[in-house]
């Protein structure tokens, strides 16, 4: 029988390509932001090293008794290293703070910080060949190494091919100013290991690194999914989703919001009811595509013709109601023929059709200091839409509103009065 249970061996072992593969993906997906730390780093690193050769070369200059030939030798080369070394980190700390304020270069940050570490582990690699004139012990290389592992963020392949290099020029150079060959194998077996312990410590580093970095990455990316989400959502619950216009819920609240306003400041307020005539023809000849073409149409052109302060929304299927605050029956009659002859004139034209648009439009407004409420406006508003349909289409009605009892339905014109426009 197949032994269905998934293989307990770690993804590394059973699929090693494939591992290294996304761990490359991985690596370069946080290259940009570690180069930039690294430029932060290399700036302080110089700083602080540039402090440390300065109180060395002053230790060195109160101690310049010299005592015999290699002695004099062996201070003369830690002056000329310790110069060369502040005098690179010097210039790199210069480069890196001119880097960081320019936009980042992968290529340029990332080799800056590469040239600051392998400064360090070859000035120190320097410091303990040279050393073993006068001493034995490779202390100084061992700190070197440790110290670049630690405050570098350095791509693991990279940490290889600088700690391996750094080591060979070490036991080669040790080779070379070691003359006891116990110390020098032992010496060399320190290089080694601490070798070894550098690039484990420093793959060890940019991995726990780079996995924070790639969940912060994920949670940022998450956060702004969810906020882009929740402004569809809300959207979505704001407006409709064919035309874009106000929906009805939408439309009730600023509406509301704007008659208690007008009614504090003594204001009238126009509501413009508009219904597309002989829409259902439109969708059985061409097709609720076009349907929803002519709907779109129609929304652009209200909204392009309304003011700043109104609200447009899309109320039912091919209705739609305008708010108007501060404005009278006049302004708003004259505003419905206006928009009704825009919308005349402006046919869709869709491929090689032209599809002729006619709106009716009934206008309601509540005078200043009245007490009617949204309801009683919006019943006057389709009432009078209902006398422009009966009236012949195409054209602009009016009626007053009326507060008081709410009626249960407006079906007959005999509960709603008009007034010819």
């Amino acid at each position: 029988m197949t032994n269905l249970r998934p293989s307990s061996r770690p993804p590394w072992l059973r699929h090693p390509l494939v591992w290294l593969n996304a761990l490359n993906d991985e690596n370069t997906v946080v290259a940009g932001e570690f180069a930039r730390n690294n430029l932060h780093r290399l700036r302080l690193a110089a700083f602080t090293i540039m402090l440390v050769n300065l109180v060395s070369v002053l230790l060195f200059v109160a101690n310049s008794g010299a005592g015999n030939e290699q002695n004099a030798r062996w201070w003369t080369t830690i002056l000329v290293i310790q110069g060369v070394m502040a005098t690179a980190f010097a210039t790199l700390g210069l480069l890196a703070h001119w880097r960081l304020r320019r936009p980042p270069r992968l290529v340029w940050d990332q080799s800056l910080g590469l040239a600051g570490a392998a400064t360090l582990v070859l000035c120190t690699a320097a410091f303990s060949i040279v050393d073993q004139w006068v001493k034995q012990g490779i202390m100084t290389l061992v700190i070197g190494l440790m110290t670049a592992s630690m405050i570098f963020l350095i791509r693991p392949f990279h940490a290889i091919v600088l700690f391996c290099s750094t080591g060979l020029i070490g036991m080669v150079g040790l080779s070379l100013t070691q003359t006891n060959r116990t110390v020098l194998l032992s010496d060399q077996a320190t290089v080694v290991a601490a070798m070894i312990a550098a690039i484990l410590l420093s793959s060890l580093q940019w991995r726990d690194r780079a996995v924070n970095a790639l969940l912060r990455r994920s949670l940022r990316l998450s956060h702004a999914a969810l906020a882009q989400k929740k402004a569809e959502l809300e959207v979505l619950a704001r407006n409709d989703p064919l035309t874009g216009l106000c929906n009805r819920r939408e439309f009730t609240r600023l509406a509301e919001l704007e008659l208690i306003r007008a009614m504090r400041q003594h204001t009238p307020t126009a509501f413009i009811m508009v219904d597309l005539d002989l829409f259902k023809h439109v969708n059985d000849t061409w097709g609720h595509p076009v349907g929803d073409e002519v709907l779109k149409n129609t929304a652009r052109i209200l909204v392009a013709g309304a003011r700043r302060a109104d609200v447009v929304a899309r109320v039912g299927g091919e209705e739609m109601l305008l708010l108007m605050p501060d404005t009278d029956e006049d302004a708003a009659v004259t505003f419905a023929n206006r928009l009704r002859e825009t919308l005349e004139q402006t046919p869709l034209q869709r491929d090689k059709l032209v599809i002729p648009v006619t709106a009716s439009f009934g206008v309601a407004v509540v005078p200043a200091d009245s007490r009617a409420k949204l309801e009683h406006a919006y019943i006057a508003a389709d009432a009078a839409l209902y006398k422009a349909k009966q009236n012949g289409r195409n054209r602009v009605e009016c009626a007053p509103v009326r507060t008081g009892t709410l009626p249960a339905t407006t079906a007959s014109s005999d509960q709603h009065p008009f007034s010819p426009c």
